[in-house]
């Protein structure tokens, strides 16, 4: 299915975030790496012929991947992380696409695989729709995302300094699970469980983000000036909360696995 769709504004800025950070994105992305490991471990032994790594950044599921399938297609909004993706994958194919209009046929994939993408995407019933639409019969979907209250630490101290978060808000546990199945998915399997990591200082926690893309707002109130006085201000309630570990950043995540069925 061709996909002659204009990509909207908000998912530009996206592929713009990630465009500048994929050359700075291998060096920061320890927390995607460890959400990646586990997904993989929820991930069933399978073969396929054909397998779609949906948000695939720099391909750093690739040989995972291609472990289970004939031939992988890796999809992603940002041209840059696909370029990154193909230096690791080259009997890998490559598009540049939206997850929410996907361009292809229907029923043509036995596996679609997903690590923190899902979340840049406006609506996750959309998801569920076009990843029904271009799975075979008794295809898996293998996803992790975001849910709701992910990096409270940062929510917290920008309240401090101006009354808002200036992070993004993920729906529930309950919510994303119902969004995804309303198209009609099999839920084979969820865990939903906290990750915290720690940093050296809170410019290292706001990098983690920043320097794999990250960074980006949807909720248009959230989008607040900045300026220096503010973003010291911010660095010092965020340091307020060092404990011994070290300064605090903590998701929660959410991991899927979903079959598309005859029924």
């Amino acid at each position: 299915m061709p996909n002659n769709a204009i990509i909207p504004c908000y998912k530009q800025e996206v592929a713009k975030s990630f465009n500048r950070a994929a050359s700075t994105y291998d060096g920061f992305s320890q927390f995607q790496a460890s959400v990646l490991s586990r997904l993989i471990r929820m991930t069933p032994d399978i073969k396929s012929e054909l397998c779609l790594d949906l948000g695939c950044g720099t391909g750093n599921a690739s040989q995972f991947l291609t472990s289970l399938s004939a031939q992988l297609i890796n999809l992603d909004l940002s041209e840059n992380m696909l370029r990154k993706a193909r230096e690791k994958s080259q009997q890998s194919f490559s598009v540049c696409g939206d997850a929410e209009l996907l361009p292809f046929q229907q029923s043509i994939f036995d596996l679609i695989f997903s690590s923190l993408s899902i979340q840049w995407c406006e609506n996750l019933a959309s998801i569920g729709s076009e990843v029904k639409r271009v799975l075979k019969h008794d295809g898996d979907f293998l996803v992790s995302t975001l849910a709701q209250d992910s990096m409270p630490e940062i929510a917290h101290c920008w309240r401090q300094v101006d009354g808002h978060t200036h992070i993004n808000h993920y729906p529930s546990y309950e919510e994303l699970i119902f969004d995804i199945q309303s198209a009609g998915l099999i839920l084979e399997k969820s865990v939903c469980e906290p990750m915290t990591r720690w940093f050296d200082s809170p410019k290292s926690a706001i990098d983690s983000l920043k320097k794999v893309g990250a960074s980006v707002l949807v909720e248009t109130e959230e989008r607040q000036v900045v300026t220096p006085l503010m973003w010291r201000k911010f660095l010092t309630e965020y340091e307020k909360l060092r404990t011994d570990k070290g300064i605090p950043l903590t998701y929660q995540l959410v991991y899927l696995h979903l079959k598309k069925t005859k029924g």
